[in-house]
This record gives structure tokens, sequence and C-alpha cells, in this order.
């Protein structure tokens, strides 16, 4: 299986206002670089390089030409082919069997709350938990239909911790894939206060999540429970903080991102091999952004772990991390 996921920035806009949002198309739009040309000649530029393609950044479904994208990556030989959404457009019935009949095996819907009250306050959207949850709707009728891979992601922080068992409880009935819960990652730059107030301690997380996951053992992933096909991942929760959820907890993919504008989302990365008119920028779980501790070693999970956020021990220190070591647990 390919570990290495190619991302395209397709939208340079986005009907959601995140607080928590990281990508950073908004500080330097370039609608020229969302040409539908540009973007496919990334596409074409990778075949017989990658199987597997995600269309992502701002909201790609805003832009008008992302079925005619499926089509490309499916003409040149991805296999995987995802978006990210907020679901929102999907909540209109003929668009997401537009993408699917386009060659899109792979939908990915952000949700952030089990109400409107929680994700719209997030969102800073009235009305788009009502549409998202209406794309999830549709996917779930489709799913009996189509064969694709459905998944709920979620951004996990202080606002929406406490409803994260309703939250998975709303979306377990419209029968998801999996649900990646992915814990908030530190903001920089200028959206820092918002980081301060909205990143949750890890220890709080794992108390929240362990209740849930020790109640619902019948969802947990597991070898015997993986034939359910029906599994939680949490992204960015440090293993000694949670040694009862270890066997959900990961490390996200390596994400090889373009766009053609030249400005990318996320912490710098390792530059790849540039082409004329395009950015190229991998990312191995924002390790750019971690360091560890002089404990670390001593952990059973060091080999497992890329370490903490720089941001996340400038806010609360290292009291939470010491090493598991062996036979701990």
């Amino acid at each position: 299986m390919d570990s290495k996921c190619l991302h395209i920035m397709t939208s340079p806009v986005c009907n959601n206002h995140c607080l928590f949002c990281n990508d950073g198309f908004r500080d330097n739009p370039d609608p020229s670089a969302y040409a539908p040309e540009n973007i496919k000649g990334i596409i074409r530029s990778y075949r017989g390089r990658l199987s597997r393609l995600n269309f992502t950044s701002g909201e790609p479904t805003l832009n008008p030409e992302l079925p005619a994208f499926i089509k490309t990556a499916r003409d040149n030989g991805f296999t995987k082919i995802g978006v990210t959404t907020n679901g929102r457009m999907l909540s209109y019935p003929g668009y997401p069997l537009d993408l699917l009949k386009s060659g899109a095996n792979e939908i990915i819907i952000s949700i952030h709350g089990p109400e409107p009250g929680v994700h719209d306050a997030l969102t800073r959207s009235k009305g788009s938990f009502e549409q998202t949850a209406g794309g999830i709707a549709n996917l779930s009728r489709l799913k009996r239909s189509y064969k694709f891979n459905f998944l709920a992601a979620v951004t996990l922080n202080r606002q929406n911790l406490p409803y994260l068992e309703d939250l998975i409880e709303f979306l377990m009935p419209a029968g998801p894939d999996e649900i990646i819960v992915n814990v908030m990652q530190p903001l920089q730059g200028r959206k820092k206060k918002i980081s301060k107030r909205l990143l949750p301690r890890y220890s709080d997380v794992a108390k929240v999540a362990g209740a849930y996951f020790h109640k619902r053992k019948d969802f947990f992933i597991g070898k015997q429970n993986r034939l359910r096909k029906k599994w939680f991942c949490i992204i960015d929760l440090p293993l000694c903080t949670a040694t009862m959820l270890k066997d959900t907890i990961g490390y996200g993919e390596t994400r090889i991102i373009e766009n053609a504008s030249g400005h990318d989302s996320g912490a710098p990365g390792k530059t790849g091999e540039g082409r004329p008119g395009s950015n190229t920028r991998i990312f191995a779980d924002n390790r750019e952004l971690k360091i560890k501790g002089k404990n670390c070693r001593a952990c059973i999970f060091d080999d497992r772990c890329n370490g903490i956020y720089k941001q996340y021990i400038e806010f609360y220190g290292w009291d939470e991390f010491q090493p598991v070591l062996s036979g701990a647990f």
C-alpha cells in the first residue's frame, strides 16, 4: 500500500471560517494558480509516480472544475482518488453522485459538533451544520449502491471535546468506514491567540476519549474489529498520555502538497523537485514543528512517537509527559 498521498490545493476560497483552520490559502490567494490547466498539469506530472491523490485546500467543491480534475486523475492512473470537504455542497443530491461517477472513491467530510450550536460556532458559518449533515446523509444513501470509502473527520479542541461522544454517536448510523479524530494542531503566527484558547490538554483528550472507547469496545480498533470496517483513529495524541488508546492512535500520512501559487499550508516541509508553475512540499507528520523531551528515549513508544508540538510545550509544559516503561500497562 502506498503510504504517500499527493494533495492538490484545489480552491482559493472556503464557505466556512473555522477557528482552528491551519490552511494558509486565505493568506495568499492566487486565483490563477487554480486554473484548470495548472491543476491538470500537476496531476499528469505524477502519472506513474503515485497511486493516491486527494483534492483539498480551501473548499475543493467550490471549484466548478472538480469533477473534471477527478476524471483527469482517473485517466492518469490514480487508483485512490479522494476529496476532503466540509460537505456542504454534498447536501445537493446530484453533486456527490457526480463526484463518484467522475472517479472519486474516497470522500472525507469534516464535522466538528453533533448539533448546530457546537459545529456552527467553530465554523463561524450559520447553517453549516445543516448542510454538512445533509451531505453525510446523502453519502450514507449512496453507500447502498456505490463502492467508495466514506470517512468523517473531526478536529478536536476545547470547545467540542465535551461533545465527542455525542458526535460519534451522531455519525455512527450514517455508516462511515472510518472516523478520524484529529487533535487540534497549534496555530502559528497571528493565530497563536486562538491556539491558546482552543488547544486542549492531551490528558483531557485521553480522559474523554478513553472513557468513551471503553464503553464502546465493539467499535474499538483492533484485529478482531477491523472486519467491521468501522473504526476510529486518533491523530496527534501522544501515546504516553493515552496508553489505553494505543491501538487507535496514529500520526497521519506523508503528504506531498502541490499548488501552483508558490504558497503552501502547514509547516515548512522538505522541498521536492520543482517544476515550472508548481510548488512542492513534503510533510511527514509535521515533525518539523515537534520536539522530544530528555526522557523520551526511555519510553517504549519512542519509535512510534514523533514528539510534541513546540507550541504545546510553550503553553502547557512537560508535566503531562512521562516515559512509559516496559510492563507499565
